[in-house]
């Protein structure tokens, strides 16, 4: 045997190959036949989102939901169109759950900045 029949199974190369059910599969290695599925690593690229605030996950149809943890146990609390929106439900869940000490995603008003929005009238704004 001279050297330049080389068996494509023993190269440290990757090489595309269709299942018969049609999903693409590659094979990696040297000489362990290690065949991975394409589609694999294509859907950890597509992960949805993670959220910027604690309590909210994304949904697969472009929306967040709001969560907290009691006891050990989920509570949903609902399905919302905006990540704010999703955030500021769970810090009202969280004040009921664990009270005015809560760790909250946004910063509570003080008592000062509440009567400042109530003298200005401008507390439909906030």
């Amino acid at each position: 045997m001279d050297g330049s029949s080389i068996d494509q199974s023993t190269t440290s190369e990757s090489k595309s190959i269709t299942s018969p059910r049609g999903k693409k599969l590659c094979r990696v290695g040297s000489g362990a036949s290690v065949i991975i599925d394409a589609g694999v690593e294509e859907a950890e690229s597509q992960k949805a989102p993670s959220s910027r605030f604690k309590g909210v996950v994304s949904q697969p149809n472009a929306r967040w939901g709001a969560q907290i943890y009691d006891k050990h146990k989920r509570v949903w609390i609902g399905t919302f169109k905006d990540e704010e929106v999703a955030a500021r439900a769970y810090d009202v869940a969280s004040h009921r759950f664990r009270g005015r000490d809560a760790i909250a995603n946004f910063n509570p008003l003080s008592e000062d900045e509440i009567v400042d929005m109530l003298r200005k009238h401008t507390y439909h704004d906030e």
